[in-house]
């Protein structure tokens, strides 16, 4: 049996040049209690001998012999885990050295925590850091996330998945109490499961540090799940769920507006497509909305994003004038909600 605090559990298929820097990462961390183990799932490239050749026999490799999917083995990897914390490291990010150090004593300093997770930055195919209107965006929720009460995150969740997932730390008896996650989601997997641990009462603690780096380029899981209209029928089913449970359990009002996370991440799909000149990705997107959600036909902002579609240059560049304000006013959330908190500690200490 290990004698590690934690597993570093990596879902793995045909990683390609990014679990070399990954791993060592890893090696680099402050606390080094820790276990590797890489769930290769029937990779056709030589991910498995670069994994072995930067870890040598820290590495503990477990082969699928068929292919699992994403889900599965996601699922197979955090089976495999024998220590009381795990993380599911995706082959494409790079972690701070402190990482594991400071995401561990937030888990110590709340014990009823069924995980921690942190803040994050971009980076781009060549491991720089990049300016992310996502991650600046999120940052209006980390003005209200450090609360750990469940009815709070889950209203959060609500709003939007601000849970990086491969900066989760989760304290494995309370991972298998809420259950694996959901095999036949590919864009939702993480954000589902979220939800189903505030539902089931338990707390999560957040880290607001970014100590973690994840990469954005056009191979990765989320890029295919972006270029897909199956990632926003997810959506749209999670967060009706999401208020039939809501409302059930009385955390949601009866006369509750709907959820705007379908809209602003679709939309800003959109605004993407659009700077990328990719206009017939835009206008799949922007006809999806008008057919299986005609409510957004209404929604103002929805309304603007299809004229700036319509508009070509000069609606591009207002677009991206009006996201650098809601990126704005998020950042100001954020940076309004740090000093209330460092205000009332200070007064704490005093007291």
């Amino acid at each position: 049996m290990s004698r590690a605090s934690v597993t570093f559990a990596i879902p793995c298929r045909n990683a390609g040049p990014y679990l070399e820097p990954l791993l060592s990462s890893l090696l680099r961390q402050t606390r080094q209690d820790f276990d590797v183990v890489l769930v290769d799932d029937a990779s056709t490239d030589d991910s498995v001998v670069k994994a072995r050749a930067v870890c040598g026999p820290r590495l503990r490799v477990v082969e699928n012999p068929v292919p699992l999917g994403l889900g599965g083995n996601w699922n197979r990897a955090a089976e495999l885990v024998e220590t009381p914390f795990f993380c599911l490291a995706h082959v494409d990010d790079v972690y701070q050295d402190a990482f594991l150090e400071g995401m561990l004593r937030a888990l110590e300093a709340a014990p009823t925590a069924a995980f921690a997770h942190c803040r994050a930055h971009a980076l781009d195919e060549s491991g720089r850091v990049i300016d992310s209107p996502v991650e600046r965006f999120k940052d209006g929720f980390w003005s209200e996330c450090l609360d750990p009460d469940p009815r709070v995150q889950f209203l959060l969740l609500r709003r939007g998945n601000f849970v990086m997932c491969p900066s989760a730390v989760y304290r494995t008896d309370r991972f298998r109490a809420v259950g694996p996650f959901d095999p036949k989601l590919r864009a939702t997997l993480d954000w589902e499961r979220n939800v189903r641990t505030a539902l089931a009462g338990h707390t999560i603690a957040a880290v607001p540090d970014a100590l973690l780096g994840y990469r954005r380029h056009l191979q990765s899981v989320t890029a295919a799940n972006v270029r897909t209209l199956e990632r926003y029928r997810e959506e749209a089913a999670l967060l009706s769920w999401m208020d039939t449970e809501g409302r059930a359990r009385g955390w949601l009002a009866a006369d509750a507006p709907p959820s705007r996370a379908l809209r602003n991440n679709l939309l800003y799909d959109v605004f993407v497509d659009l700077r990328g000149r990719q206009y017939e990705s835009a206008a799949l997107r922007l006809a999806f909305a008008r057919d299986e959600h005609p409510e957004l036909a209404w929604d103002g902002v929805a309304r603007i994003v299809a004229a700036a579609a319509r508009a070509g240059l000069p609606g591009r560049l207002a677009l991206a004038g009006a996201l650098r304000l809601v990126v704005w006013r998020a950042e100001l959330a954020y940076f309004m909600g740090s000093r209330l908190r460092s205000s009332t500690t200070s007064r704490r200490k005093r007291a």
